[in-house]
């Protein structure tokens, strides 16, 4: 089980990385010796789970694992029944839409429509985002199980990623407080300066939460003015969403 644990860990970093990566810098980020992670990438690349580059001999994710990643969106009930919402919701905003969820102390997009102000930067499918600096990330923590207690707050890591990102705990209870009570987030620059975004939340069986929904874009294209047509139109195919998902009513505020 050790092995096994240690291959999940190098497999792991391969998640939340633009560039490849080679054996030194695996061994060092993780602490692990060289020749044992060697072998763990050789046995990652013959399975097809890893890519090695035969010239810089670095490895990125191969073609397997992104067949695994497939499998997990067709085989999601979500996502599976997001797809024409979001659609649909993009053309309606004129911005890219995205489903997110929560995955540990991460906001993680599972699915996205690219608008045509697309914003590449930190936003893409699979990007692993911070839950208190964005539109998405607040949302997940306002409505999810824990919302009414500060025991999961406390345990989440609030790093600056701008000037604007919330670092203060009491601060970023009130904005949570706000955000249950009027029914979305926003998020204006926390996480990079000049991109815009807020979310709504999608529920499921039991009006519990499965998802946050929303629109990023450029922030002078998604101006203070506009917040309130975007987020009815949000609320409005998150709510149709969370009817499909078996919720009974959707329990925001009008």
């Amino acid at each position: 089980m050790k092995s096994l644990d240690t291959a999940l860990r190098v497999a792991s970093l391969f998640k939340d990385v633009e560039e490849p990566l080679g054996v030194v810098e695996i061994a060092e980020r993780l602490a692990l010796n060289k020749s044992h992670v060697s072998r763990i990438l050789a046995s990652m690349r013959r399975a097809g789970l890893l890519v090695q580059n035969p010239r810089t001999r670095r490895y990125s994710v191969g073609v397997e694992a992104f067949a695994i990643g497939v499998r997990y969106i067709n085989g999601n009930p979500l996502a599976r029944a997001a797809v024409p919402v979001i659609r649909a919701c993009s053309e309606l905003t004129g911005h890219s839409v995205f489903i997110s969820v929560r995955h540990d102390d991460c906001s993680r997009h599972i699915l996205a429509v690219e608008g045509p102000h697309f914003e590449e930067s930190q936003w893409r499918v699979g990007i692993r985002l911070a839950l208190h600096a964005t539109a998405s990330g607040k949302v997940l923590l306002a409505f999810g199980p824990e919302s009414a207690g500060g025991a999961t707050l406390d345990a989440v890591a609030l790093p600056r990623l701008t000037p604007r990102t919330i670092t203060d705990r009491d601060a970023l209870r009130e904005t949570l407080s706000r955000v249950r009570a009027q029914g979305w987030a926003e998020a204006r620059g926390e996480t990079v300066v000049g991109l815009a975004a807020c979310a709504v939340p999608v529920f499921g069986r039991g009006e519990a939460l499965c998802a946050a929904f929303g629109v990023v874009a450029p922030a002078a294209l998604l101006p203070e003015t506009a917040l309130r047509d975007t987020v009815a139109i949000l609320h409005d195919h998150a709510q149709r969403l969370s009817l499909l998902l078996g919720a009974r009513s959707y329990p925001v505020p009008d």
